[in-house]
């Protein structure tokens, strides 16, 4: 949950009831006025080159609050569904959605697109290009950095940092593995020592080279065991 500001409630309006910035061939809808003239050109340029490039749509909308529906999850749903955002067959649209009364962003993708912006991911993108912008009240700032990258992620799947693995957490991993090997190994150690000890005074009556032998057999043995084990 967000942290906006404002002055006094404003009049709920209906997701039927936006109008789609489509029909002035437009991407973005500022019905709260949180964005200056140039963040909605930007806004607007920058959306345009990537449907231009890979046929992706998105489409950035802000309200005063998203009454009367029961949550600002299920308005932005229903906008989305109301406007169609993507292309037929390939519902590769995402809503970009800001409630400045009920301090929430969304953002909804469509099917073509779960598997490039899943919603852990989306979730990220909020909480680290957004959230702190809007924390300071630069909603300009949040808002298109939040768009840029989406956009980013859209045009480059593959290479974007939002879809490689955390490197702190494959590092602590590889750690793991190291020292739990370390532990293992000390074990077979420990273990294979025992066995010779136990064996060594269970021949002390006849302490031969030959029972020496076989007690150091019966030591790797049991270190092999362990190894097939583990």
């Amino acid at each position: 949950m967000l942290s906006l500001s404002w002055a006094t409630p404003s009049r709920a309006i209906a997701p039927s009831d936006v109008p789609n910035p489509r029909q002035d061939n437009g991407w973005v809808m500022d019905m709260a006025d949180l964005l200056s003239p140039d963040s909605e050109a930007k806004l607007n340029q920058m959306i345009t080159a990537l449907e231009e490039t890979n046929g992706a749509e998105i489409a950035v909308v802000t309200v005063p609050n998203t009454k009367p529906s029961a949550s600002p999850e299920a308005y932005t749903t229903k906008l989305f569904n109301t406007w169609g955002i993507g292309k037929k067959g390939l519902d590769n649209g995402v809503l970009f959605m800001v409630s400045k009364e009920d301090r929430r962003v969304e953002i909804e993708t469509g099917y073509g697109l779960e598997s490039i912006l899943p919603d852990a991911q989306v979730g990220n993108i909020i909480q680290t290009q957004v959230t702190p912008q809007f924390k300071q009240g630069n909603f300009d700032g949040g808002i298109l950095q939040g768009t840029q990258t989406i956009i980013r992620v859209l045009k480059n799947p593959a290479s974007s940092s939002f879809n490689q693995p955390d490197k702190r957490v494959e590092e602590h991993f590889n750690s793991m593995v190291v020292i739990g090997s370390l532990i293992v190994m000390g074990l077979m150690g420990l273990a294979a020592k025992n066995v010779i000890q136990v064996c060594r005074n269970l021949h002390s009556s006849s302490s031969t080279a030959g029972s020496n032998l076989s007690c150091r057999s019966l030591g790797r043995a049991v270190k092999n065991i362990i190894c097939s084990a583990s």
